[in-house]
């Protein structure tokens, strides 16, 4: 790393992002508290708490060789707050180098001001500082202080803070904390660290990486390549990238890049036709991790979140076949001349079947006349079928490569079996391939690579540790060493979390398909024929997709871990689909399927109640209680289902979301920016989760579960708050800083006006004026939202639109339609079923952003279009979230409010 690098990264972890408001990572429990004496072995230092509410906290950065311990004054730890931050120094960067670049780098800074040199003494030491002042919109202004010291081969960054007005407060705390300060002899842990990092960053360094988006042009146009785009915009979540170290060191994925792509990494600042809204649109707050291929023009053939070496394979190869303009390079005449040379140029493109059927020919007897060609093709064979991912053939191609005298198969069959899901067998094919080779000789770094793979499945990430760290200290220049070591230092890793390596099911793949062909728009025909067709499409996809069990799949499940306990996607869809089958009438087949479906819920809910959450940066998990508390207390007022035990499930569901509240709020699935287990997490309320959360409440208060009512007052109260005087609703609240305003622009409010006017309308604080407003507004900018809709990275809109949320908010548009008197519905019906119809795919599905996945679409789609069907004022309105009447107070503890 260059001088320039080095003390740009460490203020970057020392300053900019330790200071106020907030923490930024997820705290850790108290190693000390109230004067006793906290020690970093890490970092080489002793530190005490400097009296009572005051405890300290050790913090390993899962990103970097660093560990940062935080001195809180526990009831303002937002605001008041020493931190030692703790990294290898890189040499020639001193203390008094890093002040005058710390200081060079705040002028700069329109935040902060009044920045000047300054001194802390410590440790017997003099360290060189600066104090400056910060001022963030919506927020005091802050003090800051931040000193410096390198010792002991390791760089220590001394900060403290508070609000401007309270600093003498809390100065002489802070004084104590640095008194308390001694050093000792670190334990190496941050050296060995940055060694790790230093060997995972050369994952991915085997493709030729163009460096711009106009020689990645110029190659695809004069190689007749595509543009493989690997887009990384992960805003501020610290958070390792799984692309380098995952797909692009898996050898199939490899070989298939280098040969018929030309990759560009695509972040923040890179410049691209994409940004372009006429070519694809991306805004400065875009999102996501996601792979595109695209033209030398930068026109997008295909894009994918999944960045799965299992699955990513076939999604590639199929992205380029076909297509005359990524052809690639004429073959080389040698091709020609050997038997083999043709069928292993067709692997090399991404042609495996083709190359298959050839191999299975030159397999007949008499084509291949020596027994070394007859190993060397099958062995092509099973590298064919592996990229197929047909395993038992890919075995039996090895053991026919075996017989033909080829000896070193051993570690090819136990990848085959990892595959396949065999991985105990797995784990003894290398095992003995260790043993029997004497270290498994050139293939030896990929064989401890993969025994620490079987331990992590077995046993768990903790056991596959110490294999991967030796590989890592004996073999560093081996590629498996370099991506043991992207393991050991990835957030997965660190937060437990090993992923399968078996193959998917033919059905986990059909979930990630691309999204499917328009059925085909049907312009001309009555709005109402439009939606009675794409209704029985939707119905037709749900009763058949749905799996024996009573649930409906979803791309998550891919990824699952092996252990997990259940699935929270799946979840969330299933209690989806069952609430748009139970509003379907008279109709015994979709009951049941729909009674099945709640029997699946009330057997997840209880493995999930024995579990417990797990939540780290995101929680997902407020989505699925929220959406099978609605539904289970439809169930309640419905007469469905084992009324004592989905009032036991409400109660517990009620209980779980009490404890995700916010405490000055509502509810958010965005936590802290870092992955860390525990922690307290930041104090912001998202609008669209709250109303989603509140709804649910609804429900439950109506069913008569009593403790949902205080919760559901708390909650319309944080929405109140988030409605702007012209209606819209903030996306985001931070508690500390209310009164300003974070979102963009109408466009990107638009879409969650209807559900957040519906929350407020089922707590009885709106009515049809507040309705018809969201839903003028909504349609007013559903244009913007629309051409979101399919794309893998998510808020690329002009006015941060994103395509994860778009059929959720035609959804909820539509459930606000029914909100309206029957006379005051008509005007909006036609331009929804519009919506839904450009939304609808051959498989009757709908698709938004792929992950959502169809059954999803499916789902959301019938519940919307039964929610637009016309009917007489005082029809059964189904149920479905809780809406209740607009309008009107069910609260029985509230008073009833317009």
């Amino acid at each position: 790393m260059t001088r320039h690098g080095a003390i740009l990264a460490l203020l970057g972890a020392l300053l900019l992002c330790g200071a106020p408001p907030g923490p930024r990572m997820a705290a850790q429990e108290p190693l000390a508290e109230a004067g006793a004496e906290a020690v970093c072995r890490a970092g080489g230092f002793r530190v005490r708490a400097p009296a009572a509410g005051w405890s300290v906290r050790e913090i390993p950065d899962p990103h970097a060789a660093a560990v940062e311990v935080q001195v809180t004054l526990d009831a303002r730890a937002d605001h008041v707050r020493a931190a030692i931050s703790v990294r290898p120094a890189t040499p020639g960067v001193t203390a008094a180098v890093a002040r005058d670049y710390a200081l060079g780098l705040v002028s700069k800074d329109p935040q902060y001001a009044d920045a000047a040199p300054a001194t802390l003494a410590l440790a017997g030491r003099s360290a060189p500082g600066l104090a400056v002042r910060r001022t963030v919109a919506g927020l005091p202004p802050f003090r800051i202080e931040q000193f410096y010291l390198v010792e002991n081969g390791l760089l220590y960054g001394f900060l403290q803070y508070a609000p401007e007005a309270e600093w003498q407060t809390h100065a002489a705390a802070c004084g104590r904390v640095w008194s308390s300060f001694a050093l000792e002899a670190p334990d190496g842990s941050l050296a060995e660290r940055a060694r790790r990092l230093a060997l995972a960053a050369r994952c991915g360094s085997e493709v030729a990486w163009a460096p711009d988006w106009a020689t990645a042009a110029a190659r695809a146009r004069a190689e007749r390549r595509a543009i493989l785009l690997c887009a990384r915009f992960f805003g501020p979540f610290q958070l390792t990238d799984p692309a380098p170290a995952g797909p692009l060191m898996d050898p199939d994925v490899l070989e298939l890049v280098r040969e018929r792509f030309v990759p560009l990494r695509l972040a923040p600042g890179v410049k691209t036709p994409l940004a372009d809204p006429k070519v694809y649109g991306m805004s400065p707050g875009t999102f996501g991790l996601a792979w595109l291929v695209t033209d030398a023009e930068g026109r997008v053939a295909r894009e994918t979140f999944d960045l799965d070496e299992r699955s990513l394979y076939g999604w590639l190869a199929e992205a380029v076949a076909g297509h005359d303009v990524f052809a690639g390079a004429e073959a080389p005449a040698a091709v020609k001349e050997t038997p083999l040379a043709h069928p292993a140029r067709l692997l090399a493109r991404g042609e495996a079947s083709r190359a298959r059927e050839l191999l299975k020919m030159l397999g007949l007897p008499g084509e291949l006349t020596s027994e070394a060609d007859r190993a060397a093709a099958a062995r092509l064979r099973a590298i064919a079928c592996r990229r197929l991912r047909r395993g038992e053939e890919a075995l039996a191609a090895l053991a026919e490569a075996r017989a033909a005298g080829d000896a070193g198969v051993e570690v090819d069959e136990a990848e085959i079996l990892l595959r396949l899901g065999r991985t105990p067998d797995a784990r003894r094919k290398l095992e003995a391939a260790l043993a029997a080779g004497g270290g498994a000789g050139a293939r030896s770094g990929e064989v401890r690579y993969w025994l620490g793979e079987c331990s992590a499945q077995l046993e768990g990430t903790a056991a596959a540790e110490p294999i991967w760290a030796r590989l890592v200290a004996e073999r560093p220049e081996d590629r498996w060493a370099w991506r043991a070591a992207a393991r050991l230092t990835s957030t997965a890793q660190a937060a437990g979390f090993a992923g399968p390596v078996e193959w998917p099911t033919p059905a986990q793949l059909d979930a990630l398909l691309p999204i499917g062909h328009l059925e085909g728009r049907t312009v001309g025909r009555p709005s109402t024929e439009v939606a009675g067709i794409a209704r029985a499409g939707a119905l037709r996809y749900l009763l058949r997709a749905q799996r024996a069990d009573g649930s409906w799949p979803h791309p998550s499940e891919v990824g699952r871990a092996p252990r997990a306990p259940a699935n929270g996607f799946v979840d969330a869809v299933t209690a989806l689909a069952a609430d748009a089958l139970y509003s379907v009438w008279g109709e015994p087949v979709v009951r049941e399927a729909a009674d099945r479906a709640v029997a699946f819920l009330l057997r997840s809910h209880r493995l999930w109640e024995a579990y417990g959450d797990r939540a780290l940066f995101i929680d997902y998990g407020v989505w699925r209680q929220a959406l099978v508390l609605g539904l289970f207390a439809r169930c309640r007022r419905e007469g469905r289902g084992d009324a004592v035990a989905l009032e036991a499930a409400c109660r517990e569901l009620v209980r779980r979301l009490a404890a995700k509240r916010r405490p000055r709020g509502g509810w958010s699935y965005y936590l802290s920016p870092d992955l860390g287990p525990g922690g307290v997490g930041q104090d912001q309320s998202i609008s669209f989760i709250t109303a989603a959360v509140l709804l649910g409440l609804c429900a439950a208060r109506d069913v008569g579960i009593a403790e949902a009512a205080p919760l559901a007052r708390a909650a319309a109260d944080c929405l109140e708050r988030m409605r702007r005087p012209d209606g819209r609703f903030e996306y985001l609240l931070f508690h500390a800083a209310e009164g300003v305003s974070l979102s963009g622009g109408p466009g990107g409010d638009a879409g969650r006006g209807p559900v957040c006017t519906l929350a407020l309308a089922a707590a009885g604080r709106a009515g049809e004026k507040e309705l018809g407003a969201a839903l003028d507004l909504f349609l007013q900018h559903a244009a913007g939202l629309e051409r979101e809709r399919t794309k893998a990275l998510l808020h690329t809109g002009p006015d941060g639109q994103g395509s994860h949320y778009v059929l959720f908010d035609y959804a909820f548009a539509a459930r606000a339609v029914r909100g309206l008197p029957e006379a005051a519905r008509g005007k909006y019906r036609a331009p929804l079923v519009a919506l839904w119809d450009a939304a609808r795919t051959a498989d009757g599905a709908f698709r938004d952003y792929p992950f959502n996945g169809a059954a999803y679409g499916a789902a959301m789609g019938l519940r919307a279009l039964l929610d637009l069907e016309p009917r007489a004022e005082g029809a059964g309105e189904g149920a479905g979230g809780g809406a209740g009447e607009p309008g009107k107070s069910r609260d029985p503890g509230g008073s009833e409010k317009r």
